[in-house]
């Protein structure tokens, strides 16, 4: 038995009943078997000064689309770049040629200029922060919101919280429902040493404690008393996290809750 197709030209292997498949296709359809058509892999569009690949009928995808359409040839335009036209910018491409910020300018009708580096966010933090030490405040320099806790943007230039920021950076990200406080009670600090989770309720006891609210916080008589217990005596301390509710440090509260007679 033949391995090749016997069909005209064809030097395909048998497919089925003895041809290759597109043979066998031919004779389904009751077509006289005749030559295949060869690929023209690697060729390029017959339309003198494209040189892109082939497509069909010696033409590349868009000649032969103006063929089909039954439009006269003419020249393609050209692609667009991948990045932007300006000098020395690789930003993306976005639109005429120009990257998003290169073709803002030029909507404007303002005379084309490089474009402003974005400096990640904790590069930006790193160099307006003045440290004394490891364990001493880290003072940030740059803008203070109105109620003094430092504040700056992202890369997005989305306004955010600096002690928030370094906390999510250094530490881990803040669960939902939970605030970042300073242990060293400076607004300013952005040293990760000094930054503690802490929950709506252990905010405000905290704020009663260190005399910053003209109202006192209004809870039921036994979590208060718990709160302030707890951050009385950890929260100023550093391997406390600062959450009641999972604190390493439980078993020690719950210790002195005994020994000062407030256990229940």
């Amino acid at each position: 038995m033949p391995s090749r197709c016997p069909g005209p030209e064809c030097d395909r292997e048998i497919g089925c009943k003895g041809l290759c498949i597109a043979h066998y296709q031919q004779q389904q359809r009751g077509q006289d078997l005749r030559p295949l058509r060869s690929y023209r892999r690697g060729a390029s569009c017959s339309y003198p000064g494209c040189k892109e690949a082939h497509y069909a009928r010696n033409l590349c995808g868009g000649h032969w689309q103006q063929q089909h359409e039954g439009r006269p040839l003419q020249p393609l335009r050209p692609r667009r770049p991948s990045t932007c036209t300006f000098r020395d910018c690789d930003e993306p491409h976005s639109a005429l040629g120009y990257c998003t910020g290169h073709y803002q300018q030029h909507r404007a009708g303002w005379k084309l200029r490089p474009l402003k580096k974005v400096i990640p966010l904790p590069e930006r933090i790193e160099a307006l922060i003045e440290r004394d030490g490891p364990d001493s405040c880290w003072i940030w320099l740059g803008a203070l919101s109105s109620d003094g806790y430092g504040r700056t943007r992202d890369e997005s230039q989305r306004q955010v919280m600096v002690h928030r920021a370094v906390f999510e950076h250094y530490v881990e990200p803040i669960p939902d429902g939970y605030f970042v406080t300073h242990i060293c009670t400076i607004r300013e600090c952005c040293n990760p040493a000094h930054l503690q989770l802490a929950t709506d309720a252990e905010v405000r006891v905290l704020l009663d404690l260190r005399g910053r609210r003209g109202v006192t916080y209004r809870a039921n008589a036994e979590v208060k008393r718990d709160l302030v217990a707890h951050l009385a005596l950890h929260l100023p301390k550093t391997n406390c996290t600062g959450i009641v509710s999972d604190c390493i440090c439980r078993t020690e509260r719950e210790e002195y809750d005994e020994g000062s007679g407030l256990a229940a």
